[in-house]
């Protein structure tokens, strides 16, 4: 239920319902509210697309099941997925490639990202801010690197300066350091 597919070498969309795939009919789209390019389509118009849905919700909206029981779309999002049960967006590449989130800016197209399996940090994390710059890493034994891109223990916390933590508090903090659960 919900799956829409472009067949590039009939020029046509396709649904799946009861069994069998049907066509959508966008050369007789009475409303011109799709349009074809090639092989890529897309809407005339200003309103929402939806699939599993009769009511989405943002831009593009994706609904399996009977959704996420009413919750809303936060206010700014452009697009939504949502499942009954559990959910995921997947981004998958090679194994010698990374997949990543970018965030950008109308400034910077790359003002940080997530990135996984990244030269930097092979089937690890990065976490990178300062127009693509990595600041913090997640590595794939579980050391997590901040100012380190290589870390060797736990946690490795490397800074320019002299000052690597800063502790501000309204009373006395204590910051304790254990071995061996002493």
């Amino acid at each position: 239920q919900g799956l829409l597919v472009y067949n590039s070498q009939r020029g046509q969309l396709f649904y799946y319902e009861t069994g069998t795939w049907k066509a959508v009919a966008l050369t007789e789209d009475v409303d011109n509210t799709w349009t074809r390019n090639g092989s890529n389509i897309y809407k005339n118009n200003s309103g929402f697309v939806g699939i599993g849905t009769t009511t989405p919700s943002t831009l593009f909206h994706v609904r399996r099941g009977s959704g996420a029981g009413g919750v809303l779309p936060f206010g700014t999002a452009a697009a939504t997925i949502e499942n009954s049960g559990d959910v995921a967006l997947s981004l998958l590449s090679p194994n010698a490639n990374t997949s990543s989130i970018h965030f950008g800016l109308n400034s910077n197209n790359f003002a940080g990202a997530i990135s996984f399996n990244s030269a930097f940090v092979p089937k690890g994390f990065d976490f990178r801010t300062r127009a693509g710059v990595a600041n913090m890493v997640l590595d794939s034994l579980g050391n997590v690197g901040i100012g380190d891109l290589t870390p060797s223990t736990r946690l490795d916390v490397t800074s320019p300066s002299n000052f690597v933590s800063r502790f501000n508090g309204p009373d006395l903090m204590y910051v304790g350091f254990y071995e061996n659960d002493i």
